[in-house]
């Protein structure tokens, strides 16, 4: 499913339930949230579970949002090397002393690689090369 499909349905999910939950205007919530979009960059999980949606103006304007972030990385990090922070197996590779855990990189391991890693390991997560919040790649 098309990443940007999975955002507009979590967004209307976690929309309606502030809605209901806050005893707020659905409308309200979401054409204040499709406000702070705009004007903030701010996602629906900083909107919704960090409050963002009860804050003032003023206090808006002092959250550091997705887009503000994303625009002071690229203003604080080389473009060599912003790679090493968008990739967690590139990452993992150059910082493996720093990186206190077993992991792999299923793509690139042999089966052998695989189930050594299965068998050592009850529990694993799963992500994905690139992504936040727990689901794809949001740019």
């Amino acid at each position: 499913m098309n990443i940007y499909l999975q955002y507009i349905k979590k967004t209307y999910r976690l929309l309606n339930s502030l809605s209901k939950e806050e005893h707020v205007s659905r409308i309200y919530c979401f054409l204040d949230y499709f406000g702070a979009l705009i004007r903030h960059s701010c996602l629906i999980r900083q909107y919704v579970y960090g409050e963002f949606w009860r804050m003032s103006g003023p206090q808006r304007k002092k959250m550091m949002t997705y887009g503000r972030i994303c625009k002071l990385f690229n203003l604080l990090n080389k473009k060599d090397y912003i790679h090493f922070l968008e990739n967690k197996s590139d990452f993992n590779t150059r910082f493996k002393a720093f990186v206190h855990r077993d992991w792999l990189y299923v793509t690139s391991a042999t089966l052998d690689e695989f189930l050594k890693f299965s068998y050592q390991h009850q529990t694993v997560v799963v992500k994905p090369l690139r992504g936040v919040e727990g689901g794809g790649y949001v740019n």
